[in-house]
């Protein structure tokens, strides 16, 4: 059995269809605060539970936990908020509290912004955490590895990237932001270089490489979960715009002097042991548009 934790999130709710469809509906259990349709699943009442709740639930044998909910950002402001941020770390806490005596193997997924800024990141490269939701997510890692270490549990980190897709719209990103904007058929502003590189997965690629954890062997203990295509602001929004036909205006910030900040990662062993193709860019952002249109159109 898995037990999955998150699953009204963003990628959680793309998660918990992947995993019924690869094991099954009945091997897949959502420990969540609120019900999840079409899955079963536990109550956790915000983390204020016993330890024996899932045996006492019936669900022993816990096999797999991918541990997938956590406190996620969805603006800059939020990126340092002192009680969100520590609950990544309380909440991960109380999980590992749980009784779960046939426990074989935790998955976390972390986030790449636990590295310091840079091109071509890999997961040797330096980590030094800019935001208080880093710092927290990468004690975060520490915590489950040393739990792992002590109980002879296999892991494996999974620091996510830039992942889009249906279902993003409640976060203040990039792609959201000008698909909302076309919706709303207001102009689309550029803040800071418009030629800064960014990196973006489609949550369903995502959750593909997620998945995979479970099966595949001889996997290293650390793995960035992240396209290696690299693409401008001015790119993705000409993307957008091409896959919505849609003519509203662009306005670019006043400020000429931006200095470059561009994010550039290389995933090499994620396309080695869990998956070789991603989606296209503009398939992805197609599909997230025909979502958002069903939604909001």
């Amino acid at each position: 059995m898995i037990l999955l934790t998150g699953a009204s999130g963003f990628i959680g709710k793309h998660l918990v269809t992947n995993l019924q469809n690869k094991f099954g509906k009945h091997n897949v259990i959502c420990f969540t605060s609120a019900p999840v349709e079409h899955a079963n699943y536990v109550l956790h009442n915000q983390y204020n539970f016993e330890s024996d709740i899932l045996t006492k639930a019936g669900y022993a044998p816990i096999e797999v936990v991918i541990h997938a909910g956590s406190f996620t950002p969805k603006t800059i402001a939020q990126q340092n908020q002192f009680e969100n941020c520590i609950s990544i770390i309380n909440n991960t806490q109380k999980l590992l509290s749980l009784h779960l005596p046939y426990l074989k193997k935790f998955i976390l997924l972390s986030t790449l912004d636990v590295y310091q800024p840079n091109i071509n990141i890999n997961e040797n490269s330096f980590v030094n955490p800019t935001t208080f939701y880093g710092q927290s997510k990468l004690y975060q890692e520490h915590v489950v590895r040393q739990f792992c270490k002590a109980n002879k549990i296999a892991y494996t980190i999974a620091r996510l990237g830039h992942i889009y897709g249906p279902g993003e719209e409640a976060y203040q990103k990039l792609i959201p932001t000008v698909f909302q904007k076309i919706i709303q058929q207001q102009p689309i502003e550029i803040f800071g270089n418009e030629e800064d590189l960014r990196s973006f997965l489609y949550v369903e690629d995502a959750c593909s490489v997620i998945s995979n954890l479970l099966h595949t062997t001889a996997l290293p203990e650390l793995i960035n979960v992240v396209s290696e295509t690299s693409i401008s602001i001015k790119k993705i929004i000409e993307t957008i715009l091409f896959v919505t036909g849609s003519n509203v205006s662009i306005v670019k910030s006043e400020n000429k002097q931006v200095p470059l900040r561009s994010l550039s990662f290389e995933n090499t062993l994620m396309r080695k042991y869990l998956m070789k193709e991603e989606t296209s860019l503009t398939e992805g952002l197609q599909q997230e548009w025909n979502y958002l249109k069903s939604k909001y159109a």
